[in-house]
């Protein structure tokens, strides 16, 4: 394996015609987000907060290769199974791995935790599988003939889908919680609105929140911040579930599309959610931040003070 790489192609790419039999030897790469979770195939997968404190991320390649599937003209040695991240807000890529077609390709390739925090902690994460050309080739109408020109490739989009999508969060300061009949020094407030069983997001937030404006400006920023923030998250949902359960009471399952079946899946299973089995969770008020405080991993924050 190889620790370095240069991308010499542009951005914008002009078909090798001449190799289009192997175009398609990435597209069945697969990625797995956490440890619980199961590998998809999908280019775009959205995640919230508890996934992106979850991220556990690996790609499994799943090319075959023969001689037969070569183009001609091209050996193994020519190839090369090149996996690396990028975020464009941060406007930074790293090349995770480089592995020629002459050796076994791994079955997996995993992405550091290192590599996620340089790269924004996963938010906004592409991780492109590519087969790319490993050495410099004589040019040749329709063939790839620089190292880095790619043959086929898959990205993967780590889509976030942040809590303000359900919760609308507000600062009052302590004359402003007086006048909604609070407390002066309340700590924050929610309030359910409505839509938790309504599909898609043009519905807006199903929930306002109020954190006081001290609280909020010093958690801007700071460690504390950084302890407080899952901690917070975890209450914002707990009574959300709580105060919605007279609306989704009655249902045997979450419906489609709604931020019930996107909280049901988070804290039952991802694969076969239960609506049941969070019924039975949210009746215990105890066990439902219990298991929000595991889901989340608050426990990593506070011992390690936010770092």
């Amino acid at each position: 394996m190889r620790s370095g790489w240069h991308r010499s192609e542009p951005k914008t790419i002009r078909p090798f015609f001449a190799v289009r039999s192997v175009e398609e030897a990435t597209h069945h790469a697969t990625i797995q987000i956490s440890e619980n979770s199961t590998a998809v195939g999908d280019e775009v997968i959205d995640v919230d907060e508890i996934d992106l404190r979850q991220l556990r991320i690996s790609v499994s390649p799943n090319i075959v290769t023969s001689d037969g599937w070569l183009p001609a003209g091209f050996s193994k040695s020519d190839l090369e199974l090149t996996v690396f991240c990028r975020s464009p807000f941060l406007k930074n890529s790293i090349v995770v791995g480089v592995h020629s077609l002459e050796e076994p390709l791994p079955d997996e390739i995993a992405i550091s935790e290192e590599v996620l925090q340089k790269l924004g902690g996963g938010r906004d994460l592409r991780t492109t599988v590519a087969l790319v050309l490993g050495v410099d080739k004589e040019p040749s109408a329709g063939m790839p003939f620089s190292m880095g020109h790619w043959l086929s490739s898959k990205t993967f989009h780590l889509r976030e889908r942040k809590l303000q999508t359900m919760f609308d969060v507000k600062t009052r300061t302590s004359e402003e919680w007086v006048e909604a009949n609070y407390p002066a020094k309340t700590l924050y407030s929610v309030v359910y609105i409505g839509g938790i069983d309504s599909a898609g997001d043009e519905s807006g937030p199903i929930a306002d929140v109020h954190v006081h404006i001290d609280a909020y400006n010093r958690m801007a920023g700071e460690k504390v911040g950084e302890v407080l923030e899952p901690m917070l998250s975890v209450e914002m949902i707990a009574q959300v579930l709580e105060q919605s359960i007279s609306d989704w009471r009655d249902y045997e399952e979450a419906p489609p599309g709604s931020p019930l079946l996107n909280l049901t899946k988070k804290i039952t299973n991802a694969d076969k959610p239960s609506l049941p089995e969070l019924k039975k969770i949210v009746k215990n008020q105890s066990l439902l931040r219990a298991v929000l405080q595991d889901k989340i991993g608050v426990l990593s924050y506070v011992t390690s003070g936010g770092n």
